[in-house]
């Protein structure tokens, strides 16, 4: 595979993400306030699990605590704009 082929293979699958992470966030918008309480509590849980796991070297995907810490920082963002458009 020629290098300037191998690039857009990236930019291709990097634009593939991204898309699915709008579809993503779309969703999390249409979801009541009680539960994105709900999911951000149970993402908390999720990565502090995810920790002890690493801690223990038993963690088998260690990229999974990317992945949740992204999705805690979504869940705080939507809430707080949230809060911002209830107080304005």
């Amino acid at each position: 595979m020629s290098k300037s082929r191998s690039v857009s293979v990236c930019l291709r699958a990097a634009w593939e993400k991204r898309s699915r992470m709008s579809k993503h966030n779309a969703e999390l918008r249409e979801i009541s306030t009680p539960e994105l309480q709900t999911r951000l509590a149970g993402a908390r849980q999720e990565l502090f699990n995810l920790r002890i796991q690493q801690a223990n070297h038993q963690l088998a995907n260690s990229q999974r605590l990317g992945e949740v810490r992204r999705e805690i920082a979504r869940l705080l963002t939507l809430l707080r704009e949230r809060e911002l458009a209830e107080a304005s």
